[in-house]
């Protein structure tokens, strides 16, 4: 008996997809998951608040920028002592030659586990670009995930030179190269952290731009390309010196988002940095803490607050009470938190 044509196509037939189905199949195959793959503290609670998030985005860049001495590569190694301390890796590509070990380990790094690369002076920018690519060819290896990420720090940004600079002699150097090779590579870099637990960080110091009166003149070195593609951009800037016990113990920074692809830009906050200590983490999660009215802000140099009913005051800049009371700080951090998520920004 002959077969029915008409009834086996039908039972071939696919069966019609839902439109829910073929959108959900369409994302999974084609796009990356939304937003950056986590964030990395920056150890300081009110720097954390402005920026909108609990730190600064992974699978993105960000740009530390700012006058000179601001406290750049300062906050550059808070962030790789974090990532060490959450069972993480730190790369540090040190192009300019000065970073201090010493200065290091009192913020706390890890020097030991740190992988410092300070490139040859004659290191071009395609050079160094291909050394980070190997490293991060190699986050797999190490099973990285967003609790125990990768920071890359390149500091700094300004000394990052072409290989046809590296080849001239006075006469001949000629501005833009760096521009145009940094918009080559910089796009291939982005793409192998995307998706990442790689926090990619360049630390990057103001250059002025001539013949402006009306306009900004403070911009980012290499062209426009790193303001088109980074995600977070924080610039420092001194305030003022930090006296402690009548004797000059440091500096006041002010910290502003310029640029912000995560929250909020244009938020602001003041820091302050103990020379030989790095930033004063404990000041900065109390004038957070005034700032939710957790405690009551300073008056005469001193904080205050009532915890298990007792009055506790004390100074502003009074370093190592929070170690002393350990109780009080988890307790202030735990109301941080809820009114963090209160205020809908964590």
């Amino acid at each position: 008996m002959a077969k029915n044509p008409t009834k086996d196509a039908s039972k071939e037939a696919p069966k019609p997809i839902s439109p829910d189905k073929f959108l959900a199949n369409l994302k999974k195959k084609f796009f990356l998951p939304p937003g950056p793959a986590g964030y990395l503290t920056t150890q300081l609670h009110y720097l954390d608040w402005i920026i909108g998030k609990p730190g600064v985005p992974l699978s993105k860049m960000t740009i530390i920028t700012g006058v000179e001495a601001s406290g750049k590569t300062t906050l550059a190694l808070h962030l790789v002592a974090q990532a060490q301390k959450q069972g993480g890796l730190g790369i540090y590509i040190d192009a300019e030659h000065k970073l201090d070990l010493d200065y290091a380990k009192s913020v706390g790094v890890n020097t030991d586990d740190l992988l410092l690369h300070r490139p040859d002076l004659k290191a071009s920018m395609r050079v160094i670009f291909k050394t980070i690519g190997v490293a991060l060819g190699s986050v797999d290896v190490f099973e990285l995930t967003p609790e125990k990420p990768l920071v890359v720090i390149i500091d700094s940004m300004n000394n990052l030179l072409t290989d046809k600079q590296l080849e001239a002699d006075f006469e001949s150097v000629k501005f833009g190269p760096q521009a145009r090779e940094m918009s080559e590579h910089l796009p291939t870099l982005l793409r192998m952290i995307a998706g990442k637990p790689v926090a990619l960080v360049f630390v990057s110091q103001w250059r002025e731009k001539l013949g402006l009166f009306y306009t900004g003149k403070n911009k980012v070195a290499c062209g426009n390309a790193p303001k088109f593609y980074n995600a977070l951009t924080i610039e420092l800037r001194r305030t003022e010196t930090v006296k402690i016990s009548g004797k000059k113990a440091g500096i006041d920074v002010k910290a502003t988002i310029i640029k912000s692809s995560i929250s909020k830009p244009f938020s602001e906050c003041s820091l302050d940095i103990v020379w030989g200590h790095g930033f004063n983490q404990d000041k900065a999660l109390f004038d957070l803490a005034a700032d939710f009215g957790i405690i009551e802000k300073p008056k005469a140099g001193m904080y205050s607050a009532t915890w298990k009913g007792k009055e506790l005051k004390w100074g502003i800049r009074q370093l190592g009470w929070a170690d002393k009371n350990p109780g009080f700080i988890k307790h202030l951090r735990s109301k941080i938190n809820l009114e963090w998520k209160k205020r809908g920004k964590r």
